[in-house]
């Protein structure tokens, strides 16, 4: 993933950024998105922007192209938010909310021709924060995102599992065309963004029939808890959680590492 934003574009209140996104899945296919956005103040804490989305997905040689066309998507999105925290990267009180719509065309391409088809994405994020003594916090999060259109493959569906969503999973291994997650942490802080924390996380993940790769239609609900530790090192945000998913005793506990930084 590669991104740029500027936050001041020509000295005025309107922010505008490229990105680049390229996931290898496998022996399956190679999935790219480029995209451009641009946002700006319609009150205070509230922001408004408008999207470009270009998607493309190529089979890889051999399985890939047996169980999947190549196929590429344009897609124009409004997106909206308001967010009232303290702080955006370390939040201990405050509320957020943003959403975001995308909607265009997917082409498909194969041995008959090529066909269209109506694609539409949506998310929706939602967190509440409060800090009820100095060193104390307790967040709330909820997440949704759902893509539609009427012909999914593999490459379309969402991710969910790992770090940043459900901890004590594997790193993105359920997959859904809708899915919803949440979080209920509280931490007690070290320093200003370095804390000791105890969590639950829950999602659930709906995913259609995909016959081409033996995928049968499913609904799932799972919960993940455990401990996080959070400190801010020089090489930026380090966190580190210990989790147990659906049937693990503590010997199957997953460790969570994650870095972040920016600059």
């Amino acid at each position: 993933d590669l991104a740029y934003r500027d936050p001041w574009v020509r000295n005025s209140p309107v922010a505008a950024g490229l990105e680049f996104h390229q996931r290898k899945q496998d022996s399956r296919y190679v999935r790219q998105s480029y995209g451009i956005d641009v946002r700006g103040e319609a009150a205070e804490d509230m922001i408004v922007g408008a999207s470009y989305l270009r998607l493309s997905t190529t089979p890889q040689e051999g399985y890939g192209a047996r169980v999947l066309n190549g196929s590429d998507q344009s897609l124009v999105g409004l997106s909206f938010s308001y967010d009232i925290r303290d702080d955006a990267v370390t939040p201990r009180s405050g509320s957020v909310y943003s959403t975001e719509y995308h909607t265009g065309r997917k082409n498909i391409g194969g041995i008959g021709g090529s066909s269209g088809h109506t694609t539409q994405r949506i998310r929706f994020d939602l967190g509440f924060y409060a800090s009820p003594f100095r060193t104390h916090s307790v967040l709330f999060e909820g997440h949704w995102s759902d893509v539609r259109s009427g012909m999914l493959d593999v490459s379309d569906l969402g991710r969910l599992g790992g770090a940043t969503d459900l901890r004590g999973y594997r790193e993105g291994e359920f997959l859904g065309s809708r899915l919803l997650w949440g979080t209920a942490e509280y931490r007690l802080f070290l320093a200003p963004r370095s804390f000791l924390g105890a969590f639950l996380d829950a999602g659930a993940v709906t995913r259609p029939a995909l016959p081409s790769i033996g995928l049968s239609s499913s609904d799932l609900m799972r919960f993940g808890y455990g401990l996080a530790l959070r400190v801010d090192a020089p090489v930026g945000l380090l966190s580190v959680s210990i989790a147990l998913g659906k049937g693990d005793g503590f010997g199957d506990a997953k460790l969570h590492v994650r870095v972040q930084n920016e600059f």
